[in-house]
């Protein structure tokens, strides 16, 4: 059974984004892009490509370059940035990790939510702090969200590009997202301005 979401975490205000505290809060309007990492940016087939130079001395050889590349050009050609949704936001040292790794244009990330252990009345479905987010950066005009998972609101589906984790972001799930957020919100196919 679902959490009963009204938008409010009882002792979690907007702009307590996990452990840190929200980069900044521009109030033009913006895309953005709800990314996960495992399965999207990393997935089964990469552990086992010639092109993986695996995580030495450092190196972010768990992250497929050509994703992350598709991820740029994604921000590129459509404006939007980045929130990170997937479980990597715990990690206070994730946004200087994907960084290194190539991936431009981090914003902030989705609330964490997981309070005590699993189940807890304080535990959120993704598409839950997702939804969070977005009640608090009402300046957001569209986002997509590229996740291997499907634990989403009924009413975010449309902006969902469900990503196979055995693949990873492939060509055509870039299209995809390249159509949701060249979309207007109203779900007319044009290009909406971000200013």
């Amino acid at each position: 059974m679902r959490n009963s979401f009204n938008g409010r975490i009882p002792g979690l205000q907007p702009g307590d984004v996990g452990s840190i505290p929200v980069f900044r809060t521009i109030m033009k309007k913006k895309k953005v892009i709800f990314l996960d990492v495992d399965g999207v940016l990393n997935y089964t087939l990469w552990y086992i490509d010639d092109r993986n130079p695996g995580n030495l001395y450092g190196q972010e050889g768990d992250l497929d370059p050509l994703c992350i590349e598709k991820v740029n050009k994604l921000c590129e050609e459509t404006g939007a940035e980045i929130v990170l949704s997937s479980d990597w936001r715990i990690d206070n040292g994730a946004f200087a990790r994907l960084e290194r790794a190539g991936l431009h244009k981090i914003l902030d990330k989705t609330p964490i939510t997981i309070f005590g252990t699993y189940g807890s009345t304080y535990h959120f479905t993704r598409g839950e702090e997702i939804q969070m987010w977005l009640e608090w950066h009402p300046e957001v005009t569209n986002y997509v969200i590229l996740d291997d998972r499907t634990d989403f609101m009924e009413e975010q589906l449309p902006h969902f590009v469900h990503i196979n984790s055995y693949r990873g972001l492939t060509e055509e799930d870039y299209q995809l997202a390249l159509n949701i957020l060249s979309r207007c919100p109203n779900g007319k196919e044009a290009v909406c301005k971000t200013d």
